[in-house]
């Protein structure tokens, strides 16, 4: 791209003819074309000078800016743009990634280590002076791991906005990364690039203004785009201003000169697939909708097979968008299908619809290439007001929060884009597929294809980049030599991925689109489709909601959604990728070095096809080699021999590649929750409960227990991450088995008149109960409509259908189930029965039943009376709790503590009642600690149960005690500290059945011995202890001093008892983590019991 001398009888296009030649085609067509038309020779064309595009050593520094600017902008460089009525088009600055192998390289060119991460060589000295800065580097590396290799390169290129020839961005910036970098420190170059460029001699004033930034959904790039472009307001006054003004909710931020963030269309599509696929699913009104209800939905087209579904929702092809379009054009077309017969799939299909119909607002105008400027802008329009919508109604319950301020973004530039392009000239066409960094993705393609080696360090990187930017500016100054795009016949075409200007039929004349209009008429078009799903109260004034300050649809609250990164963002966002580096072995100091430079070569590279890039000048001091014991070696072989860690070659698959997947690490075993499926296993044979059936439970309320008929929505293991749908009975009733059920409560009526109580029957009505909410003001969540519980209180129900209205000559009202109230009331008594109502049991099986808080239960009958509730409920089960801050009595001595440091302070009474030392005079007359005290209160009538969720490290503590301190972090309380010595918590005993909940039964700590004499006497004697168990019940030294035993009493007391000592107890636990770590490798476990003195 530099400048070159033509000599001899070559002119500079027969030159640029060679060039492409031998550049797109290899040395082969160029011998070719040399023999038969006498075009330069290869010795001919390797002279050529190609300007080099300087990676970035450190953090991109202002010289390197302006070299590259210099360089690639400049003569010689990408031609310069023609003005348009006297202006110049602006430009949108686009910043991507690409996987980089993780490896160090010498550049010769300025004397410096090339690709340590930008993030961490502050401190690290990479100019190459003596061996010692290898060494250095190597210690940071492997020993110190004060830095890392880039293993992503932050390329940052330029475009213009409009344009339908010679569109191709064009490099200006590479830098190694590790991805750890904060947003204000990526934000900070970014702004200081802007500030280059706009001064720059070869920068704004030639090229024109920089209008948008365009990055990713990367979380740090788009906190930096927020940061950095919405720092100051237009002016509504402005020429643009007046134009936008009459946009209600198009948010007016901008950042220094006028500047905007924006995201890839692309990568949104992509995340709208991935959050389709994800198992927390989509809230659509009171309808929680799941990745299993959509394959349900997908297989009811005729050519459409469970495999191609799964296919379709396979949660682990995040980078695929073709399928990702082909997902959401199919769930389209469930419009055209009819009705489906089982009511609640009737019900979900309308939801999925919805979805489907909101998504394809954002699509459609990116894939439909009949589609004039005018209706992208309304299908545009549509979506944002729609997605702001439900985001009103559900928070971030519809779409993650990364994705809602990614897709607005992108529409508030494309109309912003649009109304700038019309001050220039209304003639221009805008083309939006070119929004974002789809074209910067398109000099990535160029670049792997460009020889042999599909993967390549920084140094490679920065060559390739510079060939393939050459490349781009010969076409730009030969025009009649580029084929350019083709135009693709893409009509009705599914799974579309990369479309071309060329390929657009519709008209995009900036000049023929009325902004004000198509806004208005996108708007109507949201409200449409809300009524359509709900009904004519849930048409949104949105002009009211918008004429409120600081309120418009990038923040409908008053707050910007997704501008930092929540967990949420998860259900939408590919998985994150770390910083690490692998130890490398370095070479013997003593062996033999070849003084050889092949480390600017892959292993596919031939020595021919390089081609020879024009170098900076370089220092005096700079040579190619560096002494070591008085021996020169390469730079070059010395940076590769020491500073290359092993398993650093990326795989050649382009989707694992551009996660940083190394070959190394594709060969290890796959993680199984990787591997997650939407299928049940083999359903021949067996009583199967199936997504989509209906049971009932019981569940808790503050005031009763009543009983809710639930419809599934899928079976999970506890702990497991698989979904399945549908499970065997006897599984399901399993209680070792520790089936969880997720599903949503259906909102029943009575169905006819009857005054009798067994004779009429409940009909859904096609509505899902909340709970939780305290108010219906309050944002409809999905944890307000999804229920979780295990298998063994999930009853198999068996309804009818009929049609929802009674009257016979509505033919058109949609089926739905109905129960008859006899069966309902057969199922409550059978599951009250099973909970084990004995008073020790009844507390901590009562406590297993889902919250159902605030809700409209328990169902009422025709005369407004509550139905289907366990009523007498006993005593245990109904006493009122006393309020965390209240003081209490002691009802052993007397004195007044907060609730929350009772278990303290009755603890000293167990503890020293169990070590025999008199407290008569400091109880109440007649009182005494129970012989199996609780730890809340210290008498023996309270009951309690620990509830362990699988897999989790979740607990729950359930108790009748008055004063159950229900706020207790349990991780805590078994942690004996100075202010709050007490480790006396609720256990589970290990030897004990586990109840028909699947929980052990509980006792408290210092009861420990207690209960294993009561309840496991082997002979008189104590049975022998499970070491884990002498873990958890063991009260070391220093508690005890702290609770005011003397270590004589607990010395005796031990050896009465013949309990270990604390040593002994100790080593019992770290020989319980060794073998933790030892199963966990393994997949081994072993069962060991410890014995008492």
């Amino acid at each position: 791209m530099g400048t070159y001398s033509a000599y001899g009888k070559w002119s500079q296009r027969e030159l640029d003819i060679a060039f492409l030649a031998k550049a797109l085609g290899g040395p082969r067509l160029l011998y070719a074309l040399q023999k038969a038309e006498g075009y330069p020779s290869l010795s001919t064309v390797q002279q050529r000078r190609i300007a080099c595009l300087l990676p970035s050593v450190k953090r991109p520094s202002p010289a390197e800016m302006k070299a590259n600017i210099t360089n690639l902008l400049g003569p010689g460089g990408k031609p310069t743009p023609a003005m348009i009525s006297g202006c110049l088009v602006g430009q949108q600055l686009m910043i991507d990634g690409i996987a980089l192998e993780e490896v160090c390289r010498y550049d010769i060119s300025r004397n410096e280590i090339i690709g340590l991460c930008r993030e961490h060589t502050d401190h690290i000295t990479t100019e190459l002076t003596s061996f010692a800065v290898i060494k250095a580097i190597e210690k940071a590396l492997y020993k110190d791991k004060t830095c890392c290799h880039g293993k992503d390169g932050t390329v940052v290129a330029i475009a213009s906005v409009a344009g339908s020839q010679h569109y191709t961005p064009v490099p200006v910036l590479l830098s190694p990364s590790c991805k750890t970098e904060k947003s204000t420190a990526l934000g900070g170059w970014l702004q200081t690039f802007l500030d280059v460029y706009r001064d720059h001699q070869h920068g704004q004033a030639i090229h024109g203004p920089i209008w948008s930034l365009a990055s990713d959904g990367e979380a740090s790039f788009r906190a930096a785009r927020f940061s950095l472009c919405m720092s100051r307001r237009l002016d509504s006054s402005s020429t643009l201003g007046e134009r936008l003004r009459l946009l209600p909710g198009l948010n007016f931020q901008t950042g220094p000169y006028g500047i905007l963030g924006t995201c890839d269309p692309k990568h949104v599509i992509k995340r709208f697939a991935t959050l389709l696929r994800n198992k927390s699913g989509l809230q659509v009104g009171d309808a929680t909708i799941t990745s299993l209800d959509i394959v349900q939905s997908l297989l009811a087209f005729p050519e459409m097979t469970l495999d191609k579904a799964q296919e379709l929702m396979n949660p682990a092809d995040k980078q695929n968008v073709p399928k990702a379009v082909s997902l959401i054009q199919e769930l389209l077309r469930l419009a055209d299908l009819p009705v489906p017969l089982a009511p609640n799939e009737a019900r979900r299909r309308k939801s999925i619809i919805f979805i489907a119909k909101a998504l394809g607002f954002f699509l459609l105008p990116f894939i439909s290439i009949d589609m004039d400027l005018a209706s992208q802008v309304r299908h545009l329009s549509a979506y944002a007001h729609l997605t702001a919508a439900m985001y009103l109604k559900h928070g971030l319950s519809f779409i993650t929060g990364a994705l809602y301020a990614d897709s607005q973004a992108i529409i508030k530039d494309i109309v912003f884009t649009i109304a700038r392009l019309q001050g220039i000239d209304q003639n221009i066409p805008y083309y939006i597929i070119h929004a974002g960094t789809d074209r910067l993705e398109g000099v990535f393609s160029d670049v792997r294809t460009q020889d042999h080696s599909r993967n390549f360090d920084a140094l490679q990187l920065a060559q390739k980049l510079s060939v393939s930017a050459e490349i781009n500016a010969t076409f730009e100054r030969n025009p009649d030599l580029d084929r350019g795009h083709r135009r693709l016949a893409l009509t009705d075409a599914k799974g579309i991925d990369h479309v071309n200007p060329r390929s657009w039929t519709g008209n995009v004349r900036v000049g023929d689109v009325d902004l004000v209009s198509t806004w208005e008429q996108g708007r109507d078009m949201a409200n449409h489709l809300l009524v359509d799903e709900f009904d004519d109260s849930k048409q949104v004034d949105f002009v009211a909601i918008f004429s409120q300050p600081d309120i418009d649809l990038l923040r409908p609250t008053g707050t910007y959604v997704g501008s930092q990164y929540s967990p949420d963002d998860d259900r939408s966002e590919a998985d994150a990728e770390l910083c690490n580096a692998s130890a490398q072995s370095t070479p013997n100091s003593s062996e033999h070095h070849v003084a050889t430079d092949l480390g600017t070569l892959s292993e596919e590279t031939a020595l021919e096809d390089l081609l020879e890039i024009e170098e900076v000048e370089r220092t005096p001091e700079a040579n190619n080699f560096v002494k070591v014991d008085g021996v020169d070696y390469y730079k070059s072989s010395l940076v590769a021999a020491f500073l290359t860690p092993k398993g650093a070659r990326k795989v050649t698959m382009r989707t694992l590649r551009a996660r940083g997947i190394t070959i190394e690490q594709s060969l290890r075993p796959k993680n199984d929750n990787l591997n997650r499926g939407f299928d049940s296993p083999d359903r021949d044979g067996g009583d199967w409960v199936k997504a989509g059936d209906l049971v009932a439970s019981l569940v808790r309320l503050e005031t009763g227990i009543p009983l809710a008929v639930i419809e599934v929505s899928s079976f999970e293991y506890s702990g497991s991450k698989n979904q399945l749908t549908g499970i065997l009975t006897n599984v399901l009733e399993d209680p070792h088995k520790r089936v969880m059920v997720i599903g949503q409560i259906l909102e029943m009526i009575p169905y006819d008149h009857s005054s009798s109580n067994e004779t009429f029957d409940w009909i859904w009505t096609h509505e899902y109960l909340r709970f939780g909410a305290r108010t219906d003001a309050e944002r409809s969540t999905q944890n307000q409509h999804t229920v979780r519980m295990l298998g063994t209180l999930a009853h198999p129900l068996a309804p009818s259908v009929i049609r929802l209205h009674t009257a016979e000559s509505n033919q058109d009202a949609p089926l739905t189930w109905s129960i008859p109230n006899s069966q309902l009331s057969e199922i409550m008594e059978y599951a009250w029965a099973a909970l084990n109502r004995e008073p020790d049991k009844i507390v901590g099986n009562v406590g297993t039943l889902p919250r159902v808080s605030y809700s409209t239960l328990p169902y009422q009958n025709e005369q407004g009376e509550d139905c289907l509730f366990i009523q007498d409920l006993p005593e245990c089960i109904t006493t009122k709790k006393i309020s965390t801050g209240d003081q209490v009595d002691c009802f052993l001595c007397g004195k007044k503590s907060k609730l929350k440091a009772m278990r303290d302070h009755v603890g000293r009474h167990i503890l020293r009642a169990l070590r025999e030392i008199d407290e008569s005079s400091e109880l109440k007359p007649g009182m005494m600690v129970g012989v199996n005290p609780c730890g809340w209160c210290g008498r023996d009538t309270c009951a309690v149960q620990l509830t362990k969720k699988h897999g989790s490290k979740s607990v729950s503590v359930a108790s009748n005690c008055i004063y159950h301190y229900e706020n207790m972090s349990y991780s805590q309380a078994s942690k004996c500290t100075n202010n709050s010595p007490c480790t006396n918590i609720p256990i589970h005993c290990p030897i004990c059945p586990v109840s028909s909940t699947g929980q052990p039964p509980t006792f408290w700590k210092y009861n420990g011995l207690y209960h294993l004499a009561a309840e496991h006497p082997e002979e008189n004697n104590l049975p022998e202890i499970p070491p884990l168990l002498l873990v958890e019940i063991f009260i070391t030294s220093r508690e005890e001093r702290l609770m005011g035993i003397d270590q004589e009493s607990t010395s005796e007391w031990r050896d009465d008892n013949k309990v270990p000592d604390t040593d002994e107890v100790e080593e019992t636990r770290a020989d319980l983590k060794r073998e933790r770590a030892e199963s966990a490798v393994s997949g081994k476990s072993s069962k060991k019991v410890a014995r008492r003195k």
